[in-house]
């Protein structure tokens, strides 16, 4: 066995050991809780460097077709040209999203600092900065901020703009409140809600506005425009499929068969309104077939599929999986 073959083995086996010390043996043995959040972060960042591998296994297989013109290179082009356009409009509109929600914020933060100045001097908390200080420092980084208010009326209705000019006189008030007097607390408190009403406003107000952006358009036009035909027209070809399969499943060869055709009979009429005026105990029969005969069937494939899970993860736990193909090590 060579020592590539065996780091593998290694890290997957202590992998799943501690998934199964964590949540098959009980807390009195072992107790990973204080870990917990460090081991799955590190699970997370190992997922998502496998992601940018599946990617780059992606590239090196279709550029390969793409470059030697080999049979069915266009599908590869246009699969690529496909990843990169959704991946480059994707980041775009993340970026856009994270500006909007960065100077929505800012006044999110006053508020807790609000807050805070609140909870210091209620504590009587001498290790921090004297309330005057931190009030006029609180009134100076807002009014900066409420100076950078993109209040351009492009794209916004009448509504939205009203709501943010309420918001902001309202603000407005308890400002000038604590102006008139740094040393007091008083109006920290009703000034911290109002900022983070103003917060989650400011935020709906920049969304509104940026919903005509040329980034949004291309997210629609990406994914309303495309992925979802595509994947409307994938179901339908495969209800085609399922239809036909039905079709086979249902001719009457065997005893077996007869029993599905039968059972399928009964749960159509039961369903349709026509059944109904046939016999009126289609209904009742439809609803003991799906409740007894079928629940059970499908409990046995849902026990049986959860085995063979089992059975799948303790063979990949201990490497099992691929020994016969690959041969001895």
């Amino acid at each position: 066995m060579n020592i590539k073959k065996l780091l593998i083995k290694t890290f997957t086996f202590i992998g799943g050991l501690y998934f199964f010390l964590e949540f098959v043996m009980p807390e009195s043995v072992f107790d990973f809780d204080k870990y917990h959040e460090s081991i799955s972060n590190a699970f997370i960042t190992m997922s998502c460097m496998a992601v940018g591998l599946g990617i780059i296994n992606l590239m090196v297989l279709h550029l390969d077709r793409i470059v030697y013109k080999k049979k069915d290179y266009f599908f590869s082009l246009t699969l690529l040209l496909s990843l990169f356009i959704t991946l480059v409009i994707l980041s775009l509109d993340w970026y856009q999203n994270e500006k909007i929600v960065s100077k929505a914020n800012k006044f999110l933060t006053l508020s807790k600092f609000s807050e805070v100045i609140l909870d210091d001097e209620k504590a009587k908390n001498s290790k921090v900065l004297a309330v005057n200080i931190r009030n006029q420092k609180l009134i100076s980084e807002l009014e900066k901020d409420i100076n950078l208010i993109d209040k351009n009326s492009i794209n916004i209705n009448e509504a939205k703009e009203r709501e943010l000019k309420e918001v902001l006189e309202r603000v407005e008030k308890s400002k000038d409140n604590i102006k008139k007097d740094y040393h007091s607390t008083k109006y920290n408190l009703n000034l911290s809600k109002r900022l983070r009403n103003l917060s989650i406003v400011y935020r709906e107000y920049l969304q509104y506005k940026n919903k005509d952006s040329l980034i949004k358009k291309l997210y629609l036009i990406c994914f309303d425009g495309f992925f979802n035909p595509l994947v409307m027209s994938m179901f339908s070809l495969l209800g085609f499929y399922v239809a036909t399969a039905a079709f086979k499943a249902f001719k009457i060869k065997s005893f077996e068969s007869f029993l599905m055709m039968l059972s399928a009979l009964i749960v159509i009429l039961g369903q349709v309104p026509f059944g109904v005026k046939i016999w009126n105990g289609f209904p009742s029969l439809r609803l003991w077939l799906l409740s007894v005969p079928s629940t059970g069937a499908f409990r046995a494939i849902t026990l049986g599929a959860f085995i063979a899970g089992l059975v799948m993860a303790l063979r990949m736990w201990f490497s099992l999986e691929g020994h016969e193909k690959g041969g001895k090590n």
